[in-house]
């Protein structure tokens, strides 16, 4: 079951691309769509700016401060702090890798503005969407866990103060009558709070990776950069290497955790 989300987004860009080498109708239906959002009357300003957030000028530095702040908010508490950095920067360099052959192979024409400028060919899939989905997207990987942490340690109790076991997470333990049929003990509100404010944190940023995303394929299709499908195709692309990505940052770090030190089984020394 964990592998359909990548499975979905390859076979839905096998899909995409046979329209568009083939020129199917889903590639005509998107050439007509593109001219007019091309056409439309949203502000050019605003869609230059937004397509500009796709450009690697913009977007790798993004990603390069979040692999530096990563490393340093992980400094203290893993091994190798560097190594979650080191996935990300090699899901930005597999984006070149893949988008440019691609683009070489299909050679999809551009839109009238593009070849108006002198550019015919190379425009599936957008190079510039995919650089924006993997940058970003690779730098909410790397500091999602630091969400975690802060909320764990505002949850901290002062010194002297025991914590319940179940403070820090809404998912609290059964009652000691649960396997009988049961309630499970309630949790308290104050015990819910860091759990929901960290999934509020997640839910927010997640929302913002989507509109911003969102925000430069508008762009690059209303100043006339790419046609529609070319940032879905990039889309499907980016959503394939983001989920290995995903599955590099949390694999090693289950492999780190420290076991509790086992109860010493040998019986205590008698007082004399």
């Amino acid at each position: 079951m964990r592998g359909i989300f990548p499975a979905l987004c390859v076979l839905l860009f096998v899909l995409i691309t046979w329209q568009v080498a083939d020129r199917g109708p889903l590639r005509a239906l998107d050439e007509d769509l593109g001219r007019a959002v091309a056409g439309s009357s949203v502000p050019g300003g605003a869609a230059q700016f937004l397509a500009d957030l796709g450009n690697a000028s913009v977007a790798v530095p993004v990603l390069i401060a979040a692999m530096v702040a990563s490393v340093l908010l992980r400094r203290r508490q893993q091994h190798r702090p560097w190594l979650p950095s080191v996935w990300a920067a090699l899901a930005m360099a597999a984006v070149p890798a893949v988008i440019v052959p691609t683009k070489a192979w299909i050679g999809r024409t551009g839109p009238p503005a593009m070849v108006a400028s002198g550019v015919h060919d190379g425009f599936f899939p957008s190079g510039h969407t995919a650089t924006a989905a993997v940058a970003y997207g690779a730098a909410l990987l790397l500091l999602m866990p630091s969400l975690a942490s802060a909320s764990a340690s505002r949850a901290r109790p002062h010194a002297g103060v025991s914590q319940p076991p179940h403070a820090t997470c809404a998912r609290t333990a059964p009652h000691a009558g649960s396997a009988l049929g049961s309630s499970p003990l309630p949790a308290g509100p104050a015990h819910l709070k860091p759990c929901n404010r960290h999934a509020r944190a997640r839910a927010w940023a997640a929302v913002a990776y989507i509109l911003l995303n969102a925000g430069v394929a508008a762009g690059l299709v209303r100043c006339g950069y790419h046609w529609p499908l070319d940032v879905v195709g990039a889309w499907c692309l980016s959503g394939a290497l983001l989920w290995v990505l995903a599955q590099a940052l949390t694999r090693p770090a289950h492999g780190r955790e420290s076991r509790p030190p086992h109860a010493s089984t040998a019986p205590a020394a008698r007082g004399r």
